[in-house]
Order: C-alpha cells, then structure tokens, then sequence
C-alpha cells in the first residue's frame, strides 16, 4: 500500500462528498441517505446482468502501446508513457490516504477510492461497456441529494510524479433516457491538478456538464479553473456535439503546461472523436504555482455553490468505464 496526496480528507470536505451533505458545498449539514436499488449490482460473488438500452461504440482490437490494456486512444501523443490506468473490474481500496497499487482492476499506477457509502458508488455490471466489461463503477445521485455535493468518487495517480504534458481517456454513460440537473451544470469527470504541488487538493482544473433545464437528455461540455487560475473554456471547435443520456460516450483529453510568464499552455479535448476544444494559450502555471500535473479525482459534484433546497426529486446514476492517463514527466 503506497501513501497518496495526505491532504485528500481536506479535498473531500471542500466538495462535500459523499450523500450526508445538501445545500452549498460551505453549510452542509446531515440528511437521511435514500438507498435505492441498482441494476447489476454485485453482492459478494452475485452478479447481475445489467439492462442495456443504448448502441455500443465499438472498441476493435487495436495494438497493445506501453503496456496498456486493449482500449482505442486514437488522440495520444506519440512519446507518451502510460501513468495510470485502472478496468473497475473490482472495487477499490476504501481510503483517501492509501492506494491500492497492484490489485486486479489496477493496470497502471495506484488507485482508490473515497470512504463513503457503497450504496452511492459501487461496481456494476454492464456487458455493453465498451472498454473493459462487465464492471464498471456506478454514481448514485439519489433522491435527496443537494448541492454541492458527490456521490463519493475515485482517485489515482503514479506516486511522487509531475507531468508537463498529460493525455487521457476513459468511458462513460448516464443510463435512462434523461437526467434532472437541478443546478442546470454539474462537475462531470471531476478534477485535475496542476500548479499547486504534489500533497496538495488536485483541483485546479475541473469538467462541467451543464443544461438550459433542469431535466434534459443532451447536455453541454467545458473546462473550467479555479483556485490560482479562473477561466471557463469553452467549445471552439465542433460547438453542438453535446454529451446524450443513454450512450456510452469516450472522451479524450490533452493538457500541456505553458511556459511560465507566457499564455502557451495547451489544452484539447474530444467527445467521441469529435474534437470540441482546441486551445494553445492557456495558462495552468506561474511563479507562485509552477508545478506540473500531478493528480486525478474524479468526484462528479453535483452543481456547486447554489441554493439550499434544491435537491434531487429521483435517483439518477452515472457509469464509468475504464481509464487510462499517459504523459510527459516535467
């Protein structure tokens, strides 16, 4: 077991994670959790077969790169070694300071997850998932639920490593034909870190799915930066490719560092191929931040800072499979 980023349990109180918090992510306070039943949950050794009610983007058979497991990343930079990469075959360790390195749903890297209830996330099975089936790892928005607040989430990263340039790629999929987003945006695939240094919350940079209505079945895509940096980065490529409840989708995303003093910093991304964001003066780093990438949490928040009372009427859930994170060291 390697020590991973001591400071997580902060993290974890700054987002409000876990389903005991409701109303801005600064005044939670306790609720009673829903416990809602789950479509191919597995108990012990039961597994169940999930309902499937979407195509399935196919994953051929494609050569094996770094050791990598058999998943498409059509968008990595030639010269990228692999960090991280994790199947969600099994559960992860239940810790925020301690990773499981070497168990069976852990390619690359050292993984874990956060110590909340396992009736929020847990490993399902979906035999459609497009990269590694069955298992897959389930977000439970349940009924009840406020803003500010995630379902738990999963974190990795290879220890002690800065990246200055950093590729990934992974699989989603919010089952069902519509999802209610009251606060009309929500922190998709969680945050990455940069600038701030190893030990420290990896949060600078986050994902946002965001809606025009409350209930919706497409859904808009930007990154957004918070903390040393703020900005709201936009589509500026394809601009009407939205995020469909009910599809697997594969995202692709590469960031490189800028050079400090100057806006030259890179940053892309794709949404099933389909490139979305395609930036070259971006600033992640400074004098007082100069660190390099350094750490992946995917805490998928529920809106942010918005009103007390809006809470989620239904349970929704949100699927995950297979992620993997390549890189430059800095």
């Amino acid at each position: 077991m390697t020590r991973f980023l001591p400071t997580l349990p902060t993290f974890a109180a700054l987002i409000c994670l876990g389903p005991a918090c409701v109303g801005n992510i600064s005044d939670a306070r306790p609720i009673d959790p829903k416990v809602s039943p789950v479509v191919g949950l597995r108990e012990g050794n039961r597994s169940e077969t999930a309902v499937t009610d979407s195509p399935v983007i196919s994953n051929d058979a494609l050569p094996k790169r770094d050791g990598g497991a058999l998943v498409s990343r059509p968008h990595e930079p030639a010269g990228y070694r692999r960090i991280s990469e994790v199947d969600f075959s099994t559960m992860l360790p239940n810790s925020v300071s301690e990773q499981n390195c070497t168990g069976p749903a852990v390619l690359a890297g050292c993984w874990g997850h956060y110590p909340y209830d396992l009736n929020y996330h847990r490993i399902v099975d979906d035999p459609t998932a497009p990269a590694s089936p069955p298992g897959v790892f389930q977000f439970t928005y349940g009924a009840g639920m406020g803003c500010g607040v995630s379902p738990g989430g999963f974190f990795g990263w290879e220890t002690g490593l800065e990246l200055r340039a950093l590729y990934e790629t992974g699989w989603f999929k919010i089952p069902g034909t519509d999802f209610e987003n009251l606060p009309m945006q929500m922190k998709l695939l969680g945050y990455w870190g940069v600038g701030t240094g190893l030990g420290s919350n990896p949060a600078t940079i986050y994902h946002v799915m965001s809606s025009a209505t409350p209930l919706a079945s497409a859904f808009d895509s930007d990154i957004r930066f918070q903390g040393h940096i703020s900005a709201a980065i936009g589509p500026n490529r394809d601009t009407t490719k939205k995020i469909e409840v009910g599809r697997w989708h594969q995202y692709e995303m590469v960031m490189a560092i800028n050079t400090i003093g100057q806006a030259d910093g890179m940053l892309q991304f794709w949404l099933d191929g389909v490139q979305t964001h395609d930036y070259a003066d971006i600033t992640y780093v400074d004098v007082e931040h100069p660190s390099g990438f350094f750490g992946r949490s995917w805490a998928p928040v529920y809106g942010g800072n918005c009103a007390v009372g809006a809470m989620k009427s239904r349970d929704d859930y949100l699927w995950v499979d297979h992620l993997y994170i390549s890189g430059i060291p800095k």
